[in-house]
């Protein structure tokens, strides 16, 4: 995961009213739905195609928790 942070454009427009977001949630509920989007740079998309992904959050503890199972 990664974050951005940018200014506002000189019209005061955020980049999120101009390209569209998704939210960003922590802490959501064990076993309610979640979904993930991103532009895989490996082959075959190339960084080139939306992929999309919905699955269930699960419980688990220690590094790399944050999943995505589905």
């Amino acid at each position: 995961m990664s974050a951005l942070i940018v200014d506002a454009d000189k019209s005061g427009r955020k980049l999120t009213d101009v390209v569209s977001a998704q939210a960003i949630a922590f802490n959501r509920l064990v076993g309610g739905t979640i979904s993930a989007l991103g532009y895989s740079a490996t082959r075959p998309q190339l960084g080139e195609e939306l992929l999309h992904c919905v699955g269930t959050a699960k419980k688990k503890n220690g590094p790399g928790a944050a999943r995505l199972t589905g």
